[in-house]
Formats: C-alpha cells, structure tokens, sequence
C-alpha cells in the first residue's frame, strides 16, 4: 500500500511540474535590454545579479510581497529589503539594479527566478528575503517589475 501512495504522490508531483508556464531564462532580458546600455554598465552587481550559467535555465516569475529601506552603506546608498516568494524551493532569484536613476525619477528593478527545468521539485512556493544595495537617495521611488513602491527610507 505504501508502496503505491509513494509511486501515485510521484507521478502527481511530476504531473504538477510538468504544468508551470516559464520561459527561457535569457528570453526576457533580451526583450529589457534591447536599445539600453550593455549589462554591465546599467546594473549593479551584488549577489542575485543574473549569471551566464542562467542561459541553461528557465526563468519563472516571483512575487514580491514588500519592499522597505534599511540604513545606508555609503552616501547616495540605501540598502533595500525586499520580502516576496519564489515558484518553488528549486528556484533562485535574479535581480536587475540599475546603477542610475532613469529620467523619470525611479529606479526600474526587474526582479525573476530561475531554475534547471529538469530538476524535480516539490511544487509549494518558497519565501524570501534579501538585502541588496541601491545608489539612490533617502526618499527614491522605487519600482519592482511595474509596481512602485514610494519614498523608501532608512
């Protein structure tokens, strides 16, 4: 008996990986960065930076459930938190920082997830949090993936 749950609870949790929408991982930056500055002139590096292994996987989406403003590390930084959840506990997290305001007064993140299509995972979202550092003023109005989050401070 055990013996056939074990087998029925894998196919179903292949059957609900099998079922996720995600594109590859280079699909979207591709579409951003057409007609901008190279990568690294526009973004700033820290550790959720895309990476060039991410060719090799899918990219997924992420929620973002807060954004707030930690103290600075330097002049002209604020350290952001941001809080959301990822498709599973196999994907990773990708940030886009520019190292400028863009003329519209925000700074535009993009903010995704990768993960290796062939890896079987259990199918339940997975929270985060993360510091990464911003040049931007006290008070910057920031947007996540279309949404903004105004006047973050420290």
């Amino acid at each position: 008996m055990s013996r056939y749950l074990s087998a029925t609870t894998l196919a179903l949790l292949v059957a609900i990986g099998a079922c996720g929408s995600q594109t590859p991982a280079t699909e979207g930056y591709k579409e951003t960065q057409a007609g901008k500055q190279s990568e690294t002139e526009a973004a700033v590096s820290h550790p959720y930076s895309p990476k060039p292994e991410d060719e090799k996987l899918t990219r997924g989406n992420v929620a973002i459930d807060a954004v707030t403003g930690a103290a600075a590390q330097a002049a002209g930084e604020i350290v952001l938190s941001i809080t959301g959840t990822l498709p599973t506990p196999c994907h990773e997290l990708r940030l886009r920082i520019p190292s400028t305001v863009s003329p519209d007064g925000l700074i535009h993140i993009e903010a995704w997830s990768v993960t290796d299509p062939d890896r079987l995972c259990v199918q339940v979202l997975q929270p985060f949090s993360v510091q990464v550092p911003v040049r931007a003023a006290a008070g910057a109005k920031i947007e996540i993936n279309g949404k903004t989050y105004d006047s973050i401070r420290p």
